[in-house]
C-alpha cells in the first residue's frame, strides 16, 4: 500500500493557506470588498486581542489539513493530481467552505464588535461570496498543480465485475 505524501501535502496545503489570506484579507479590500475572514474566525474561536492574527493561524491549520484531504483523493481515487482536478475538488470545497462559514458562528453570535459574515459570507454582500469561491478554487488548483506525481499506480486493466457464486 502506497502512502500520502502527507509532509508535502501539509507544505502547500499551509502555502495555499497563505494565497486564500492574501486573496481575501488584502487583496478584496483593496477592491472594496469585506472578505476577511481572519478576525472573525479568530473571535469565533474566542480570542478578544490578536483575534485576526489567531483566525489567520486557524486558516492556515485548517488549510494543511485540507491539503491531506486533498491528497487522499489524489491518490486513493483519481491516481493522479493535476491542477484541473484540483480546480474541480476545489469547486466542491468551495461549497462545502461557503456553507461551513454559515455554521461557524451559530454557536458564538456577539463576536466582539466582528460581524458574522453568514453562509458565504453574503451578509458582507455578493462579490464577499464571489471572493470566497475563486479563493477556495484558486487553493484547489494550486493543491493539484504542486502535490506531484501520486505514488499510487493505476491499474493497467480496468476492473472487471465478475458475479459471486455462493
Amino acid at each position: 500500500m502506497h502512502a500520502i505524501k502527507w509532509r508535502r501535502a501539509l507544505a502547500i496545503g499551509a502555502l495555499a493557506g497563505v494565497v486564500v489570506i492574501v486573496l481575501m484579507s488584502v487583496v478584496a479590500p483593496l477592491l472594496g470588498i469585506d472578505a476577511d475572514l481572519c478576525a472573525p474566525v479568530g473571535a469565533a474561536l474566542g480570542f478578544t486581542d490578536h483575534a485576526a492574527l489567531a483566525g489567520c493561524i486557524a486558516q492556515l491549520v485548517v488549510g494543511a489539513i485540507g491539503a491531506l484531504v486533498y491528497a487522499a483523493v489524489f491518490e486513493l481515487v483519481t491516481h493522479r493530481a493535476t491542477s484541473w482536478l484540483g480546480l474541480l475538488i476545489g469547486v466542491g470545497h468551495a461549497c462545502l467552505a461557503g456553507l461551513g462559514v454559515g455554521f461557524l458562528f451559530v454557536w458564538r453570535q456577539s463576536l466582539d464588535g466582528v460581524s458574522v459574515p453568514g453562509g458565504f459570507m453574503l451578509f458582507r454582500g455578493a462579490w464577499a461570496g464571489v471572493v470566497l469561491i475563486i479563493a477556495h478554487v484558486a487553493y484547489g488548483t494550486l493543491i493539484g498543480a504542486m502535490y506531484g506525481p501520486v505514488r499510487r499506480r493505476r491499474r493497467d486493466r480496468p476492473l472487471a465485475w465478475r458475479e459471486s457464486q455462493s
